[in-house]
């Protein structure tokens, strides 16, 4: 269908002039002889009812269609029956990878029953190895606030000292007694003091923590030392039984949630909403689903009905998010909705051989007459 865009005006005064027969047109509405003209036009473009809410149903684990109850196109209102599933097999593969997951818990609780005691000591060696050479790695917390002391004592030295050197200098001129001299002297010497004994802590701190780790090595290297072969062995396939045990239990969950789906109830695919309509249908009674197929249906929100329109360039200086705009549906020339623009794309695109902006326009007036995929005639307003 060629598309037409126009500038009108609502209104055409006729003047008759003299005694000629020439017509002039005008945009100008005159509602009285002395009041203000009011002048109004437009554009007009061509449309598409397009749905800006839609979801596609999507199965992603093997079930068989049993029933279909719509058509292509038809409303449903929400909890209404779409499709109904049978997926009696994939639920039977849940139950088998549960049962996998209690098996592997038996297992790892039989060899932690059989396992040398001597591997739990190792194990909380290995802990505590880990936890003191971290400390070695300057994060040990005794350490640390050490450290923060022997900062605050190093700048209560350099008072201490700017004290006693200042207090000197009123002592040579017999501001204070030799006794307050002293004691402020001492003051200086009791910071140095505390300076050398904090110095000294650390150093201690860091010595035992060597120590400790020294020691931890020892104890380990000599209890794996009294460990047997089957004690090992125990030991790997306890690590070996652990991973597999996360991996099930990750499969189970992974399983488990693609039933959890808000659109799926009673092994039927059931409508969310009232007034969706159903479209796209890819399935039918007795094929298989959720082999990776996409889609079996999609629904649109007949809610979120909008225009699509197609801005001519030379027009788009004319068309503001806000301006109204008057739809009429090529199914009912005589019906006309109001809408107002709503978005302006931030860029143009080349469309059958003309330049042009798109537009959405929200219809504000009754929506029963416009369905989606319908074309229209829209009057935007300057």
């Amino acid at each position: 269908m060629k598309r037409i865009y126009k500038i009108m005006g609502l209104c055409v005064l006729v003047v008759l002039t003299g005694c000629t027969d020439k017509v002039k047109e005008t945009s100008e509405i005159i509602n009285s002889e002395n009041q203000e003209s009011l002048v109004r036009s437009g554009i007009e473009v061509f449309g598409e009812v397009k749905v800006e809410t839609t979801k596609e149903i999507v199965i992603d684990f093997p079930a068989i269609v049993e029933k279909i109850f719509v058509k292509d196109g038809q409303m449903v209102k929400k909890g209404d029956q779409i499709i109904q599933l049978n997926f009696d097999e994939y639920q039977a593969d849940i139950i088998k990878k549960q049962s996998e997951i209690e098996l592997l818990k038996v297992q790892i609780r039989h060899l932690e029953q059989s396992i040398n005691p001597l591997n739990h000591e190792i194990s909380r060696i290995k802990n505590e190895l880990g936890i003191k050479q971290n400390y070695l790695n300057g994060n040990d917390p005794e350490v640390k606030a050490l450290e923060r002391s022997l900062e605050m004592t190093y700048t209560a030295i350099q008072t201490a000292q700017k004290e006693y050197e200042a207090s000197q200098e009123i002592f040579n001129i017999g501001g204070i007694s030799s006794k307050e001299l002293e004691d402020i002297r001492q003051e200086l010497l009791d910071k140095e003091k505390e300076k050398k004994d904090l110095l000294s802590a650390i150093e201690k701190s860091k010595t035992n923590r060597t120590l400790e780790v020294s020691q931890l090595n020892a104890m380990l290297k000599n209890n794996e030392a009294q460990l047997t072969n089957t004690d090992r062995q125990n030991q790997t396939s306890i690590l070996e039984l652990e991973s597999k045990l996360k991996m099930a239990q990750v499969d189970l969950q992974t399983m488990a949630n693609k039933l959890h789906k808000s659109y799926i109830k009673e092994k039927a695919i059931i409508a969310e909403n009232d007034s969706s309509i159903v479209y796209d249908l890819a399935c039918y009674e007795g094929s298989t689903v959720g082999k990776g197929e996409g889609s079996i249906i999609k629904i649109m929100d007949e809610n979120t009905l909008f225009i699509s329109v197609d801005i001519p360039e030379e027009f788009i200086s004319k068309v503001t998010i806000g301006s109204e705009a008057l739809i009429t549906p090529y199914a009912d020339k005589k019906s006309t909705i109001k809408g107002k623009v709503t978005r302006l794309a931030d860029r143009a695109i080349k469309q059958n051989g003309e330049t042009i902006i798109k537009a959405d326009i929200a219809i504000k007036g009754e929506k029963t007459i416009l369905k989606p995929g319908l074309t229209v005639d829209v009057t935007i307003y300057e």
